[in-house]
């Protein structure tokens, strides 16, 4: 394809065909090619699948859509071209797991009030999102309950740091619907962390673990409000 630096000079009559003409015509030519390039270019910032990585931010605010902590500028790009496959489904279970899925979460064990192990059917405006260990990367920074550092700028109980957490609870936050409350309930490995009457993490209620397994030292989960 021609530049418009290349093609302009041809279209002078022989009088400015001399280098000054022609040097005229090319520079009158640069500013067009100018023009052309911005114009491709504001096309491609507002195609997510071709835009600059520095168009990203403005396409999600868009879109109302957030990068999460870590995201690959690939990542983002995908989530917001899929964006509205998620926004059709705001405020339901569909919306919260789709969401997590862009989280890296796979297999989660979703629980509203009226089917929570803990039995709470009053509290119907509730959900917890039970996550798996293997669908994150988070680990305990110490034993359950232990006193820990206040103000460490971590959280409690979790390496997830005071930094990740709030970009966590709003990227969540966008597709609950407004009158829930959810939290997130990161596992450690552990399979019995519901408190369902018997001794917590310590298997069924058995006379020699009353008073020798009621607490154990490896931490179960830790949990963030969205």
């Amino acid at each position: 394809m021609s530049t418009y630096y290349a093609y302009q000079p041809g279209l002078y009559p022989t009088a400015l065909a001399g280098p000054y003409g022609t040097a005229w015509g090319s520079s009158q030519g640069t500013m067009k090619d100018r023009v052309v390039t911005l114009a491709v270019d504001a096309v491609d910032a507002g195609l997510v699948l071709r835009c600059p990585d520095d168009a990203l931010p403005l396409l999600g605010a868009d879109a109302a859509i957030l990068p999460l902590p870590g995201f690959t500028s690939s990542q983002y790009r995908a989530r917001i071209a899929g964006g509205w496959d998620t926004w059709v489904w705001a405020g339901t279970q569909t919306a919260l797991v789709d969401a997590g899925a862009l989280y890296g979460v796979t297999g989660p064990a979703f629980f509203t009030g009226r089917d929570w192990p803990q039995g709470r059917p009053d509290l119907w405006a509730r959900w917890w999102m039970v996550i798996p260990s293997t669908s994150h990367g988070f680990t305990a920074d110490g034993t359950w309950a232990d006193a820990g550092t206040y103000d460490d700028g971590g959280t409690w109980d979790s390496d997830l740091s005071a930094d990740e957490a709030p970009g966590l609870r709003a990227f969540f936050r966008q597709v609950t619907n407004a009158r829930d409350a959810g939290w997130l309930r990161f596992l450690f490995g552990a399979t019995d962390h519901f408190d369902d009457g018997g001794i917590w993490d310590g298997g069924e209620i058995v006379p020699e673990h009353v008073t020798t397994d009621i607490w154990v030292d490896d931490p179960a989960f830790f949990e963030v409000r969205i």
